[in-house]
């Protein structure tokens, strides 16, 4: 995508260093732009290429890094709203397989015992769970987001593990906004 799960890192941890990975050309324009605009492009390099493509894999050093973060496409062709915006619509929705990429190619980049973390919808976390169990990832903490106290969680946070036993922890929900602010102003929390 455009860069924000790790620029927002970046940001948080000026001491990191890190790569973002991405296949359209539109989403590596845009993530360097948004680096450049946040003053992380020396933090953060931006790379186009297909996490399926053993080739451009091959580039990285594998088992090296201690946290990957992803924002895999959440829906499947069919279903959910159509963006606007191809490139969005693209990074949004892919088949039930390329999930597994994302996992293995997290688990190929992990150290062992490092962390991978991704944005998920909660309708498919049956299969995302699945996806990670099968590229030895345990999942480890998971947080439910919602947009509303009282409303339906539109994601959720999930932290897996390389090469670790089982033991999930529900972390509390986290809410985006609260009706108890003024009409006209609204905050995140």
């Amino acid at each position: 995508g455009c860069g924000v799960t790790a620029l927002a890192l970046a940001l948080r941890f000026p001491e990191a260093r890190g790569v973002g990975i991405d296949k359209d050309a539109a989403c590596i324009a845009a993530a360097r732009e948004n680096a450049r605009h946040l003053g992380c492009e020396r933090q953060i390099a931006f790379e186009q290429g297909n996490l399926a493509d053993t080739p451009f894999l091959a580039r990285f050093q594998c088992g090296a890094y201690d946290l990957v973060s992803a924002n895999p496409p959440w829906r499947l062709p069919g279903s959910g709203r159509i963006a606007r915006a191809t490139a969005r619509q693209n990074a949004f929705t892919s088949p039930a397989e390329e999930l597994a990429v994302f996992t293995r190619a997290a688990a190929d980049f992990l150290r062992r015992h490092g962390r991978f973390i991704c944005v998920f919808l909660p309708a498919r976390l049956r299969d995302l769970f699945a996806a990670l169990r099968s590229a030895n990832l345990e999942p480890r903490r998971l947080r439910a987001v919602y947009p509303r106290p009282g409303r339906p969680a539109v994601r959720v946070l999930v932290e897996a593990r390389k090469d670790t036993r089982p033991d999930l922890v529900m972390e509390p929900p986290l809410v985006l906004y609260t009706d108890s602010l003024p009409a006209n102003r609204k905050s995140y929390i």
